[in-house]
């Protein structure tokens, strides 16, 4: 990543935004949020390529999501999604999304979670990335 960008721009269903870093004490804080929600079932389903048929798969599969639902809160969801928002806005626009969340994304969840998802990937791709070659998720680099 080049450190001495802090924004980057994507493309989402043809709608551009602007995606910043997060400070790294906030940055941390979000990483541990995200860590304690999605950590044990993104393990558990790294060993679903370790299964040597499609039936210890489902029930790999059946284990890492019902470990999700059951850490799921609804208002943590939010705040989360929202604190992810902090970092997002309109080109060519100053306002945060998270203080527009309510009203810009009502209807378009799908949208939102697309949106999510790059806002974790360039706010921790360095960290995912070592992280899914340990649990054998990412490809590993060549050395």
């Amino acid at each position: 990543m080049n450190q001495t960008q802090s924004f980057k721009e994507y493309e989402i269903d043809e709608q551009v935004y602007s995606i910043s870093l997060f400070a790294a004490d906030q940055g941390l804080k979000v990483c541990a949020k995200l860590i304690k929600l999605i950590g044990e079932p993104m393990l558990q389903l790294s060993g679903a390529e370790k299964a040597k048929t499609s039936e210890e798969r489902i029930e790999i599969l059946k284990s890492a999501l019902g470990t999700l639902v059951s850490r799921l809160d609804e208002d943590q969801v939010v705040s989360l999604c929202k604190t992810l928002c902090s970092v997002v806005t309109l080109a060519n626009s100053s306002k945060t999304l998270d203080k527009e969340f309510n009203l810009y994304f009502r209807g378009k969840y799908g949208h939102l979670f697309k949106l999510l998802v790059k806002v974790v990937e360039y706010n921790f791709e360095d960290f995912l990335g070592e992280l899914g070659q340990g649990a054998g998720l990412a490809p590993q680099k060549n050395q």
